[in-house]
């Protein structure tokens, strides 16, 4: 799924990925909407159970 922001002052476009439960897998963020400057990652894991066992952020470092 894609969800993007903009107004006059900042672009945004996060991308998510879902496991075949249902559940937030992972989410990237992009500075522009056309999602080519990436600038985060976030990773979910999940037990068993369903239950959130590990959430890990990663900046992406910038590189112009």
């Amino acid at each position: 799924m894609l969800r993007a922001y903009e107004d006059a002052n900042a672009e945004v476009r996060l991308d998510y990925w879902y496991t075949d439960e249902g559940q937030r897998d992972i989410v990237k963020r992009y500075s522009d909407l056309a999602g080519t400057s990436l600038v985060a990652v976030s990773d979910y894991d999940y037990d068993w159970e369903g239950r959130l066992t590990r959430l890990v952020h990663k900046d992406i470092p910038y590189c112009p």
